[in-house]
Parts: structure tokens; C-alpha cells; sequence
């Protein structure tokens, strides 16, 4: 009797364990794309960081104007040092110079930049895109433009890419991306490209179609379930 309650007892727990076995395997099969996919944005990003250029942090500002040069850093300069004399002795005499120096400064900024708009004017090329046309001539503008860290741009681009993107529960598809941009030429075509098309939020089809042939292959393992149907890789 004791002996036939102990083979009922271990006759239910393995078919307990059989049960719970089902549910590890059922699982580990489900947890396989999740950690391949984990693997394989891993290495899109270092491979990223790898190829992006490195940029000196502490100069984050540039002048875009291309008829700035040294004769107008030194006009600057002498505005900056007619103000500095009226702080340290706020006089009527430094004042009047202070007021003097911008109002020459101005007039000699505003004659160079006039002086290039009237050269770039007479280059222009009949045959050239408008859109191309106007882009040059907002370069002369006069402002400042903040450049942003060129890692930060890449890594957005990047992320773009990734964002959204659901394992998939074919293993076999998965590719680990050995070989994709490792060059910082890639790279800024990609994100040159995905600039070109505005009012775009998404993937743009034609910076797909321009990347190299192997990057497609590579992309196109783990990208063909996430895109839209009008963006699949398959029309390249």
C-alpha cells in the first residue's frame, strides 16, 4: 500500500515536471529572437560609434558665413574693446566711442556681406536647382548655427531605425550585422540622405535604395517586418 502511494505520488510529479518542461522550452523558444534581437541592435550601435567622428565638445558654436574673415574679427574685437573700456569707466566720452565703434563696425559688416552677395550673384548658374540656389544664399545669412554633437545626429539616425522594432520569431533570419557602415562614409550618407527628404518622420525609401548592396542584405533580415508596405527592401 505505502509502496503503491509513493509510485502514484512520483507518477503525478513527473507528469508535473513533464508539464512544466513544456513551459521552460515553450519559453526559452519565445525568449531566443528577444535576446538575438537584443544582440543584434547591440551591434548596429557600436558598430555606429565606431565609424562616427570624433568633434572637440568645447567649440560647439560656427559661423557659417563664408565672406567672414580676419578683417571682421577684428572689427568685433574693437567693439568689444570700446565696451569693455566704458564698463570699466562708464564716461560720456567712452560712451560716444562705443556708439561710434558699432555703428562702424555695422556699416564695414554690412558692406562685406553686400560685397559677397553681389559676387555670389554674379556666379550663379542658370542651370542650377532653385532649391539649391536658396540654400546657398540663406548660408550668408549672418546667424550662428549651433552644431550638434555629430555622435548625437548619428545615433538619432540610427535610432530612428530601431525604434519600434519587434522581435521577430524566425530565428534563422536573424543576421548579426558584422559588416554593416563601418565606414563614417556609409554613415553620413545615411544620415545626409534621411536629412534630404523633409517633412519625412520615417524611413525614407530612396536613403534605403543608396546604401551599399551588402548593408540591404544585411538590413533587410530584420527591417522587412517592421517597415510599411510601400517600404519593404524586397523593391530594390
Amino acid at each position: 500500500m505505502f509502496r503503491k502511494t509513493c509510485e502514484n505520488e512520483f507518477g503525478e510529479c513527473l507528469g508535473e515536471y513533464g508539464e512544466l518542461e513544456k513551459i521552460i522550452r515553450l519559453q526559452a523558444e519565445e525568449a531566443i529572437p528577444r535576446i538575438n534581437h537584443s544582440n543584434t541592435e547591440k551591434i548596429i550601435r557600436l558598430q555606429a560609434e565606431e565609424a562616427i567622428p570624433r568633434i572637440n565638445h568645447s567649440n560647439t558654436y560656427k559661423r557659417r558665413n563664408d565672406w567672414w574673415d580676419a578683417k571682421c574679427s577684428g572689427w568685433t574685437e574693437q567693439r568689444r574693446q570700446a565696451l569693455r573700456r566704458y564698463k570699466s569707466s562708464p564716461t560720456l566720452g567712452n560712451y560716444i566711442h562705443v556708439e561710434r565703434t558699432n555703428a562702424l563696425v555695422k556699416r564695414n559688416l554690412k558692406r562685406k556681406k553686400r560685397k559677397n552677395f553681389l559676387t555670389f550673384g554674379a556666379s550663379i548658374n542658370l542651370d542650377r536647382r532653385v532649391d539649391m540656389v536658396w540654400r546657398s544664399i540663406r548660408s550668408l545669412a549672418g546667424t550662428h548655427r549651433k552644431l550638434e554633437y555629430i555622435q548625437d545626429e548619428y545615433v538619432a539616425c540610427f535610432q530612428e531605425m530601431l525604434d519600434g522594432l519587434t522581435p521577430l520569431s524566425d530565428t534563422n533570419r536573424l543576421v548579426f550585422p558584422e559588416e554593416i557602415g563601418r565606414t563614417s562614409a556609409v554613415i553620413s550618407k545615411i544620415d545626409g540622405l534621411r536629412k534630404s527628404a523633409p517633412g519625412l518622420d520615417d524611413i525614407d525609401n530612396h536613403m534605403i535604395k543608396n546604401l551599399p548592396d551588402r548593408t540591404i542584405q544585411i538590413l533587410n533580415g530584420f527591417f522587412n517586418d517592421r517597415l510599411p508596405a510601400w517600404m519593404i527592401l524586397t523593391t530594390i
